[in-house]
């Protein structure tokens, strides 16, 4: 009996610190979504953020320029396309959130490559690399590289993927942390004038 009482009571120990941990986690994730949320934003109201609602410095300031290559090796500047509204995705093919976007810029590219360009620069691999990861999943849109961490430096990249939305002034009028989707695309590109 004593042994049978001991295993129940250790049962019931390791219960109550799996039920503490558990609490400790969905408590911590409620004040991290509460503090990334803009002021006054529920939860459910999250999908529904328009580009520029949550705050960054920025928002509203002129694109930083600089300089990174086409897969030829051509060298070009972010200026080079004044007046043409952008959008400028910061990724990598090893990184599984950049993967799962993929499909959606792709929707996109399709949709809006036509008044929009897409600079899908990648952040941190080989010409090869990147553009077998692309042919193999037929991606079409084109592929830029910042193989000097310029554009990176100059956006203040935190991580990848990072996208950015610039007006035809050159204006940030958007900026996406992680993985975006095809519907947040859309009105980010419906709104950037």
């Amino acid at each position: 009996m004593d042994t049978v009482s001991t295993n129940k009571k250790r049962n019931l120990i390791i219960a109550a610190i799996i039920a503490m941990i558990l609490a400790a986690v969905i408590a911590g994730a409620a004040f991290l979504q509460s503090a990334l949320l803009p002021d006054g934003a529920s939860s459910d109201a999250i999908a529904d953020l328009m580009p520029g609602d949550v705050q960054d410095p920025l928002i509203g300031q002129q694109a930083p320029d600089f300089t990174f290559t086409d897969e030829q090796g051509t060298e070009l500047r972010l200026s080079d396309f004044a007046g043409t509204p952008v959008v400028l995705n910061f990724w990598a093919s090893w990184c599984p959130p950049c993967r799962i976007e993929k499909p959606e810029f792709q929707q996109a590219y399709e949709q809006y490559g036509n008044e929009v360009k897409f600079i899908m620069l990648n952040a941190d691999e080989s010409v090869e690399v990147a553009r077998a990861y692309t042919d193999e999943e037929g991606y079409t849109f084109p592929v830029y590289f910042d193989t000097a961490g310029e554009g990176a430096f100059a956006f203040e990249v935190t991580g990848i993927p990072e996208t950015f939305i610039i007006n035809t002034d050159g204006a940030i009028v958007a900026r996406f942390l992680g993985a975006t989707g095809f519907t947040t695309l859309q009105r980010a590109i419906q709104n950037m004038h």
